[in-house]
This record gives C-alpha cells, structure tokens and sequence, in this order.
C-alpha cells in the first residue's frame, strides 16, 4: 500500500443488516463521499436528510 492511497471499508456488522458504516480514509475521501451521497456538509455540522 502507497501512502497516498485511499481506504474505503465496510465495518458494520454481518450483512444483511438495516444499516451499514463504511469508513472512508485518504487523499480522495471528499471525492468517495460526494459520489456516495452526493454532497458532503459542513464539518461539525448535524443534518436531518
């Protein structure tokens, strides 16, 4: 592995499951979660979707 590389994950329990968390790390995570769910909010910040 690179250190530049980027990390994307599944670490919710066994599937299937009614809620997954993906854990997202690296130089293109902004990238991984604006293509997962379109845009990424401002940090600190709790939104209701």
């Amino acid at each position: 592995m690179i250190l530049s590389d980027s990390i994307v994950a599944l670490s919710s329990g066994r599937l299937p499951a009614g809620i997954a968390v993906i854990r997202i790390s690296g130089p293109k995570t902004r990238f991984v979660v604006e293509t997962i769910a379109g845009s990424v909010v401002k940090e600190r910040r709790a939104v209701y979707r």
